[in-house]
């Protein structure tokens, strides 16, 4: 599993140089670290790489992607649920409210968000 890992960290930086050309390779290794803790569910080992990278976790868990997918997604679907649970509130969210009051009587009004579950 950490070779699928590390082939799709690589082949994600070589479709998009502009995005990973500024990246070292200990920011790599760390965020490598960071998603490889999405592969089990121990809370210990999640806590203790998060601490010990000083990882800002408004900042990076809303942007990091492990295999495709967001850590949250990424954890979730392998099964670590706690540590799902723990990066949740930091997952990104999105509201889209329509004004009632200049609505059109025939319009059809909706509200519409998207939020990691």
């Amino acid at each position: 599993m950490n070779k699928v890992l590390v082939a799709t960290t690589f082949a994600l930086s070589a479709l998009s140089c502009n995005a990973f050309a500024a990246m070292d390779s200990k920011m790599e290794q760390t965020l490598v670290e960071v998603c490889q803790t999405g592969l089990s569910d121990d809370l210990h080992q999640f806590r203790t790489t998060i601490t010990h990278h000083h990882i800002n976790k408004k900042q990076v868990f809303p942007k990091l992607v492990c295999n495709g997918q967001n850590f949250y997604q990424f954890a979730k679907s392998n099964g670590a649920d706690r540590i799902a649970a723990k990066v949740r509130p930091y997952m990104s969210h999105q509201v889209s409210i329509t004004d009632l009051a200049s609505a059109d009587k025939n319009e059809q009004l909706s509200v519409t968000f998207s939020t990691a579950k």
